[in-house]
């Protein structure tokens, strides 16, 4: 989110960011929390087709979905 006013985060701008080119999952993420200034950690819960997990991804390995 970019671009908002006090904490009315959906009055600004936003991008989306596809984790996985496969079939969607059902999966639930629990927390998102920086590691350093290009990475970051995101937590998800266990669900029936996954596995509880952390995952570091590192911004300029993201790509915004179109």
């Amino acid at each position: 989110f970019k671009h908002f006013g006090h904490n009315d985060f959906f009055s600004g701008t936003h991008q989306r960011f596809e984790l996985t080119n496969e079939k969607k999952l059902d999966w639930q993420v629990e927390s998102i929390s920086y590691a350093d200034d290009n990475s970051l950690f995101i937590a998800c819960e266990q669900t029936k087709e996954v596995p509880s997990t952390l995952y570091l991804l590192r911004k300029k390995d993201l790509q915004a979905s179109k």
